[in-house]
């Protein structure tokens, strides 16, 4: 946790669209020149990084039931996570949906470290995400409260 007057350690930007005509600049130089580039309030330079996922976010949530390896498109993500097999009840903006898929967490990390070994999120077509690096980064994070 920051200590009084730390302020941000680290910046983490997730796009809602790969149309985003920042996007590409994530990858490559344009991260490298947004990287450190912002100081906090002790004076601290703070790492930027770009999280991708790719078609969208709900590709981490169907990695929790099941590998992805090919291209698919977000209403096909959206239209397999609603299976009965895998989360039926599934609503964006659910306040469960950490409850419902945390038994799977290590499921879903193994398929995504594949992912970022096959393919490259530049690309904007190929199943790509890093969402499992942010939420094992929070999940590990010491909570004063429980």
């Amino acid at each position: 946790m920051p200590r009084r007057g730390e302020g941000v350690r680290r910046s983490l930007c997730r796009f809602r669209s790969r149309r985003s005509p920042y996007l590409q600049q994530c990858f490559g130089p344009g991260v490298s020149a947004l990287n450190n580039s912002y100081k906090n309030e002790a004076g601290v330079r703070v790492p930027f990084a770009a999280v991708p996922s790719v078609p969208n976010f709900e590709l981490w949530l169907l990695l929790h039931f099941k590998s992805v390896l090919a291209p698919i498109h977000r209403t096909e993500v959206y239209a397999e996570l609603k299976k009965p097999a895998f989360y039926p009840t599934y609503a964006k903006n659910s306040a469960t949906v950490y409850d419902d898929t945390k038994g799977n967490i290590g499921t879903a990390t193994q398929r995504a470290t594949h992912l970022r070994e096959s393919f490259n999120p530049a690309d904007g077509s190929d199943p790509y995400t890093d969402i499992d690096l942010v939420a094992n980064k929070l999940l590990s994070i010491p909570v004063p409260w429980g």
